[in-house]
Formats: structure tokens, sequence, C-alpha cells
């Protein structure tokens, strides 16, 4: 029997097996915000309009243009916007929080798929950051960034914290949440570490539940539910050690609980220029804090089921970006209420310089010249 060449080659075709089809994804991150809207510098030099003219850096407006050219760059690529906590507390924004949910509302505006609550959420008490939710749902409705806290416990026998288990019961706070994107189906949870608990007395009558107990079981839900990607909003922090090595509550959660493909963190401060790679697998990052920072990791997803790293860069928000017009003015508006209610009452000005110094005023945790003026005054 003669067999012609084209059906060989099907036929060859036919027992060779697929190629792997690997799917992309990008994740793009931020941290500790500390209600840093304005960049890190002095006020009256920030200059988010033009480039090239101040030494400032950060700035939301800065980041909502950074935002948009790397969402340009992704194309079809599915990308998810994260946050790893304390978006607020740190400037004069945090004095209306409660009233205006400024934070929260810029957060909604750049479209940000979710945030873990950190631990510096809650120093106006539960039901400061209730009120901080209230008023940003007032303004952003459903299109209001999703909250994350798994191991967040209420207290039924004290009133204290039922305005925030409220927010909680509809949907606002959320154990963890499911979300697809570009045929990926991705599982969110978001948690808040022993130090950052131990270092909060306003939490209470807030508990919470231990990290890794509450990750194994919510990673198992995730899972159960479909999840091809589990990811944890880390608000739990790294430490590098004297040999240059990376621990922390972050890397040891995850070297304890099996499942969990990346760790976008936050609480440490911390600048990772790499992920720390937890059992040469599952990649933990951090971007810094004040918006100094946005980190961008692109993983593949291969037929095997496991995430891999592709790449990763930190991206510096500085003052060679220009800053987005629309969100510049949004920020005004909020300078404009602080003014009002804060400032001019006490006869000062939003950028009005106080002081100046020929130095510079450290703030760590040593002998430093910006904690003996504060002391001495």
């Amino acid at each position: 029997m003669r067999l012609f060449p084209s059906l060989l080659l099907a036929g060859l075709l036919a027992a060779m097996p697929l190629a792997a089809v690997e799917r992309s994804f990008t994740i793009l991150h931020s941290n500790d915000w500390q209600s840093r809207l304005l960049g890190f510098g002095p006020n009256n030099e920030y200059s988010p309009a033009t480039t090239n003219d101040d030494d400032t850096v950060g700035g939301i407006a800065r980041l909502a243009t950074l935002l948009n050219e790397r969402r340009a760059a992704a194309g079809e690529e599915p990308l998810l916007l994260l946050d790893g906590g304390d978006f607020t507390m740190g400037t004069l924004f945090h004095t209306v929080a409660r009233e205006m949910g400024s934070e929260l509302r810029l957060m909604s505006e750049l479209g940000y798929d979710a945030a873990v609550i950190g631990n510096h959420e809650f120093d106006f008490r539960p039901a400061g950051l209730a009120a901080m939710i209230s008023a940003a749902h007032r303004a952003k409705g459903e299109a209001l960034v999703p909250l994350l806290s798994s191991n967040m416990r209420f207290d039924p026998g004290n009133k204290a914290d039922d305005s925030l288990q409220a927010h909680a019961d509809a949907g606002r706070i959320l154990p963890y949440k499911l979300i697809e994107r570009g045929g990926i189906r991705f599982g969110l949870f978001g948690l808040l570490g022993n130090n950052a608990v131990a270092v909060s007395p306003m939490i209470k009558p807030v508990t919470f539940a231990d990290p890794v107990a509450t990750a194994r079981e919510t990673v198992a839900k995730l899972r159960e539910e479909g999840a091809e990607v589990v990811i944890l909003l880390s608000h739990m922090g790294v430490t590098q050690q004297a040999d240059g090595s990376w621990r922390g509550e972050e890397v040891e959660l995850v070297e304890q609980v099996p499942g969990v493909d990346i760790v976008v963190g936050g609480h440490s401060h911390v600048a990772l220029p790499q992920p720390v790679l937890v059992g040469g697998r599952t990649p933990v990052v951090q971007a810094g804090s004040e918006i100094q920072y946005l980190g961008e990791l692109r993983m593949s997803l291969g037929d095997d089921g496991v995430p891999r790293v592709r790449d990763y860069r930190l991206h510096a928000v500085n003052d060679s970006i220009i800053g987005d017009a629309t969100i510049t003015a949004k920020v005004e508006d909020f300078k404009q209420v602080v003014s009002e209610r804060m400032l001019t009452p006490k006869g000062y000005r939003f950028d009005q310089p106080l002081a100046k110094v020929d130095q510079s005023l450290g703030r760590d945790f040593t002998d430093q010249t910006l904690a003996n003026l504060v002391t001495d005054a």
C-alpha cells in the first residue's frame, strides 16, 4: 500500500505531544503609602506638573502616570494592581481621613484590585477605620477598592468594633477574593502579622488570628474554589540578616504554608531590588514606602500549574514623571479640606515652612537630630 507524504506527515504530527502553552501575567504593587500623597520631601517643592525641577520623590499623581504607562506596556496580558497596607497615617492628609476617606478614594481612582489592611489603618481605632471606609464608599460606591483581612476577628461582646464589622458584613472587607482575568483565576487573601499587631494598641477590641493557621485554611479554600494562582497580600514584613539573606514573618510563613504562589508584602518599608525566592519558587516582593517606588512582577504560568518569575523591576517614582492632572486636582481638593479644617483656623497654610535647618533630620530608631528636636521642644 502506498502512503502519500501528506498523510505520513499528518500521522507524525498527531503522534507528537502538544507544545506547552505558557500564560503570562503582571502584578504591579505598592505598600505603606502612609498618606504621602504629595511625595517625599518638602511639600512646597513638589511640582507634579513639571519635570526635573525638584528633589521630591513619590507623589500619587506621578504614580498615576506611571501606572498608565505600565498598563499600556502590558498590553493584553492579565494585570493586577495590589497594595500591601498602611495606606494611611503619616501626613496632614490623614487628619481628615475619617471625614474624606482620601487615601481609599484615590486608591480606587487608580484602579487597585485589592489592598490588605495594615496596622496604621487602626491608629484612629476600629471606628476610625470604619469611618474612612464609609467616607470612601459614599464617594466611590461599588468602585471602592476591596480591602482584604483574612485573620481579623471581631468581638461580639464589645460595640467598639461594630461599625467596622458592618463593613465586613457588607463585603467591603473580605477574607479573600477570587479574580478571573485573561483566562487565569487568581485567589487573593490578606494577613496582618504578629509584629504589626504587637505595635498597634489601638486595634482593640479587634483581634487577629494566627497568620500561619489562617493562611493554611484560606489557601485550601481558594484552591477548592478554583484558584490557579494564590497571592498573599501581607502586612508582615521582611528583615535582612547579617549574611545578606532575608527572613521575617513573610518568608517564614511561606516556608510553613505550601500553596502560596506570590507574596506582595509591606510593613517593613523595604525596597527589594529583586524578589526573595522562598524555596526557590515563591517570590516575596516589597516596594519600599511612601510611593517612592512601584514594583512590577512579571510571571509565567506553565501547563504544570507552577507560576514562575519572568522579570522584576522597581520603578522609581520621581520628578522625571509628569503627574496626572486629574489626580493632581483631586489631591488639591483634599489639601483645601485640610487647610479649612485644620490649618487656617490656627493661622497656618498647607505649604507654609515652619522652620529651616542646615542639616538632615534623620528619623530612625537611634539617637537622631529629629528626635532630639521634638523631645527638647
